[in-house]
């Protein structure tokens, strides 16, 4: 009976020094959870369909902020709105950030989700010593996948990468570089911010003499704006979703998310 009791402080003990993790986005939280493994499941602050760049915190959100032992996030490039409830409500521990990009859509290209690992690995090696090594076997075999995932897609989208087309926004051009494809422009810019009448212009233009075989949306980048862009002819359009809203959090996410952008943008540029 004493032996019992021992051991079950002990694995107490080990579990409270799994950190509790909060993340911003569910693409994060999805590399953070194959980092983690079975230790623990990492939280996600933002719900499906927020828009990840305005986003207003409400008194649930600031607990679970407050009550978080590690925050790990893309970064204030991506969700600005975040630094100061962090540092006003963030504990004790720094918080993880991930891009110094001013384009900080990396997750869209699987060698920068394995570049995450790694950081995140270490920094939760550091926090939590006694799991150390399950962190840093889990991003390694997080990286292998990832690096399958990349040729599987690679694969997919070589018979129509030269075709062109336009992005909804110029934060798909981390997916772009990736998978080696034709994109002659992007509706906004890399926060979603409206074009304005000179990009429309060029837009128009690009729409008229470059043969777009797609235009491809999002959330913030909708069909309303294929209006400006006058008669569109043949050229197909899709809907994308870079955060994965519709697929379910847990095991995995983060290679269905790059799988479904796949498989939209594959159908979209098919002749």
């Amino acid at each position: 009976m004493r032996l019992f009791f021992i051991l079950l402080t002990f694995c107490a003990s080990a579990a409270q020094a799994t950190p509790k993790v909060l993340t911003d986005i569910a693409p994060v939280q999805a590399i953070v959870a194959d980092v983690m493994g079975d230790l623990a499941t990492p939280d996600v602050l933002l719900p499906p369909f927020a828009d990840a760049h305005d986003y207003a915190l409400k008194p649930s959100d600031a607990r679970r902020v407050a009550n978080a032992e590690l925050f790990i996030w893309v970064g204030p490039m991506l969700t600005p709105w975040l630094e100061k409830p962090l540092q006003a409500l963030g504990s004790d521990t720094p918080p993880l950030v991930l891009s110094s990009h001013e384009d900080p859509h990396e997750w869209l290209d699987p060698d920068y989700a394995a570049d995450w690992a790694v950081t995140i690995a270490d920094r939760l090696a550091k926090d939590d010593p006694e799991n150390a090594a399950t962190y840093l076997a889990n991003a390694e075999a997080a990286i292998a996948r990832y690096g399958m995932l990349k040729t599987e897609i690679l694969q997919m989208l070589d018979p129509v990468k030269d075709n062109a087309l336009l992005w909804p926004h110029d934060g798909f051009r981390f997916f772009e570089a990736a998978f080696e494809l034709n994109a002659v422009g992007a509706i906004a810019d890399a926060h979603a911010h409206a074009p304005g009448p000179a990009h429309i212009a060029e837009l128009v233009d690009i729409v008229a003499n470059d043969e777009v075989f797609c235009i491809l949306l999002d959330a913030e980048v909708g069909e309303d704006w294929l209006t400006p862009l006058g008669d569109l002819g043949d050229i197909k359009t899709a809907v994308i979703d870079p955060l994965g809203n519709d697929i379910a959090q847990g095991a995995g996410f983060y290679t269905q998310l790059i799988r479904d952008l796949g498989e939209a943008v594959s159908n979209c540029l098919a002749p």
